[in-house]
């Protein structure tokens, strides 16, 4: 399994390399600590990348913008980490068919368990994190079109 890890507070981007070691020990991880680094990685002909660990949260280019420029590419997982609560955050992830959505807080209690359902080839969502009305405007959506 290849995972691009895109996280510019080193504490967090070392916790996550960490958890991901751990628990898979085959892991072929690259890093970077920036959107625009991140894009040219994972726009490179010859990358393949299972898993893409994106900080939704940057100084530079937030994971907003980097997840829509990935799915233009058709980037099929990623998985949104957060330093802050925000169901805002967990809601656009949602709707917008992100992987899922992790808080840096619970990196080591549910990384693996997001990853494992990720590549399962479902969607994962930190359990505080409330997303019944985002699921009600997705139902809303669908029976609108």
């Amino acid at each position: 399994m290849k995972i691009l890890i895109a996280e510019d507070n080193i504490f967090i981007r070392v916790a996550i390399k960490k958890v991901l070691q751990k628990n898979y020990p085959e892991v072929e991880l690259e890093e970077t600590i920036n959107g625009p680094d991140l894009l040219v990685k994972a726009l490179k002909k010859d990358s393949h990348w299972d898993l893409i660990i994106a900080n939704i949260e940057s100084a530079d280019l937030a994971g907003i913008e980097v997840t829509e420029n990935l799915q233009k590419i058709q980037h099929p997982h990623i998985l949104i980490t957060s330093a802050v609560e925000k169901d805002s955050y967990a809601k656009f992830s949602f709707l917008n068919n992100i992987s899922g959505y992790v808080l840096n807080n619970h990196i080591h209690d549910e990384l693996p368990k997001a990853v494992s359902t990720i590549m399962h080839g479902n969607q994962y969502f930190s359990g505080n994190v409330k997303l019944m009305d985002a699921y009600q405007l997705n139902e809303q959506l669908s029976i609108a079109s």
